[in-house]
């Protein structure tokens, strides 16, 4: 399963307007994994891109998720932004 959405960057001080596909959610049973669906869900959601004139394609991983990290890389992602937190400790 996956789950896409069309998005627009406005144009501001950080940002170029733009408009790019976002995977907001990809999911493959863990059974399935490793049998290539992951693979053929991510290339369906690069050939929509490509149908709507899009050339950018965004997702979110968690960093502790190393086999989703691992897929998204030989898929040819790349690091583009960070995401930080704090805890405040609440005693």
């Amino acid at each position: 399963m996956v789950l896409i959405e069309i998005r627009h960057a406005v144009d501001d001080p950080i940002f170029n307007p733009r408009r790019y596909l976002y995977v907001s959610e990809i999911a493959v049973a863990v059974p399935l994994r490793g049998s290539g669906i992951g693979r053929m869900l991510i290339d369906k959601v690069h050939q929509f891109a490509h149908t709507q004139n899009i050339v950018e394609v965004e997702l979110n991983v968690w960093e502790r998720n190393d086999p989703a990290i691992s897929f998204y890389e030989k898929m040819g992602y790349q690091n583009w932004r960070r995401t930080m937190r704090y805890i405040i400790d609440e005693d």
